[in-house]
């Protein structure tokens, strides 16, 4: 307790907080009668912690807004068979080993950026192992930048490989680009693109980005419209650092523009797009539910109700239908990391957060009776979340993965 010396005036019940160094001048005034008394006043007590009061805004999506919405998406479906049929052909495109090199790796690129890459995983890598293994086809398409297009975006490590090998060939005997080659926008841009999936030792993919980003932004304005906006589009943020699933949103957009587009090709992306929109959808429902109940938005008033930002970060790692599961566990997962976060940076104590912290560590429900009631509700929510996680994969899968979800967790003390 600190006692601060409060002033009385005789002729008022007012009382005068005045500064200490003034007091000893007031009590020498002898044209003024003062009475004198102390007063204990409470102050913070360096054991009690300064809570902060400037708190995070409300989110702006509601668990009732979250299930309100319909699935609109679901009455535009065609029955099974005609999606299987268009999924069936493009299949048919990709086996047929009579098509030339080029339009097939064109083709294949154009599948992956339009969002549907997993569902030709297989027939791809068949496709482009034969690419690869054809000495023949190498030779051919020594010739070609085109090349270049497909092996950023496919799955398939060996397809890498030609990087390098056909980017040597676009240069001369002075290792200058040749001229005949600036010319060629749709390859310079695919050669681009493919440079930023070079890794350590790639130098030379380091220069093809080089080059061709001073050549696409000097034949910018003299390109016609939509490939400028594919250029521009491309050199803001290039194919591989974006988010896919947004990416593929824009690219669908852009192939209905495209002359010579397949429309078969873009009839099975829209179809395919908005089946995976349905399904995040009800992924989106089921993990709202999971956090209301959970109930830590109400009780921890001071965190981040950010449920909406989490999922979406999810997708981004993982959009794919057959991955569900895996995108539901990473939302909660990062969710509670968030939580965590503002517990310590923006509420917690020392002593409370070193508490916390030993709870974490010994993973034992045993350790709240140690804690605050906020860290209880908290840790408890955190402790019974990771260990049924942990405990559906060991069910469904057979693999123990609690170790590794406390060391996730561990890392963001």
């Amino acid at each position: 307790m600190a006692h601060t010396i409060q002033l009385l005036p005789l002729d008022s019940s007012f009382v005068q907080n005045l500064p200490k160094h003034n007091v000893r001048e007031i009590i020498c005034n002898v044209n003024r009668k003062w009475q004198l008394r102390c007063v204990a006043n409470k102050q913070t007590d360096c054991s009690i912690p300064k809570r902060t009061s400037d708190y995070y805004k409300p989110s702006s999506w509601s668990h009732e807004f979250i299930m309100s919405m319909g699935d609109n998406h679901e009455k535009e479906f065609p029955n099974q068979n005609c999606i299987k049929k268009l999924e069936e052909a493009v299949k048919h495109m990709l086996n047929d080993e009579g098509m030339d090199p080029l339009d097939m790796l064109e083709l294949i690129d154009e599948i992956q950026r339009l969002g549907m890459g997993y569902r030709f995983r297989k027939s791809t890598k068949c496709a482009l192992d034969r690419i690869i293994c054809s000495e023949k086809v190498m030779k051919k398409m020594d010739h070609s930048i085109h090349v270049l297009s497909t092996s950023p975006s496919s799955d398939n490590m060996g397809a890498r490989f030609l990087q390098v090998h056909i980017f040597l060939n676009f240069k001369d005997h002075n290792g200058n680009f040749r001229g005949n080659r600036v010319q060629d926008i749709p390859g310079m841009l695919r050669l681009y693109e493919a440079s930023y999936v070079a890794y350590n030792g790639k130098n030379i993919l380091d220069e093809a980005r080089e080059i061709t980003t001073i050549n696409l932004k000097e034949m910018l304005e003299k390109i016609d419209v939509k490939m400028g906006t594919r250029v521009s589009h491309a050199l803001e943020i290039p194919f591989q650092r974006r988010m896919q699933r947004l990416e593929t949103r824009w690219n669908i957009e852009s192939y209905a523009k495209k002359d010579g587009a397949n429309r078969l090709l873009h009839t099975l992306a829209i179809l395919d797009f908005n089946m995976v929109q349905s399904m995040l959808q009800r992924d989106l429902q089921e993990v709202s539910c999971w956090w209301k109940d959970v109930g830590l938005a109400n009780k921890l008033y001071f965190t981040r109700d950010r449920l909406m930002e989490s999922f979406f970060w999810s997708v981004g790692m993982v959009f794919e239908p057959q991955f569900n599961e895996c995108r539901k566990g990473l939302t909660k997962v990062v969710k509670l990391i968030s939580i965590i976060d503002d517990v310590y940076d923006v509420y917690g104590s020392l002593e409370e957060l070193e508490q916390f912290t030993d709870a974490g560590e010994r993973w034992d429900i045993n350790a709240l009776q140690h804690l605050l009631d906020y860290m209880k509700i908290c840790f408890f929510a955190l402790y019974n979340t990771v260990n049924s996680m942990a405990y559906d994969v060991l069910k469904e899968q057979d693999q123990i993965i609690l170790p590794e979800l406390k060391k996730v967790l561990s890392a963001c003390h």
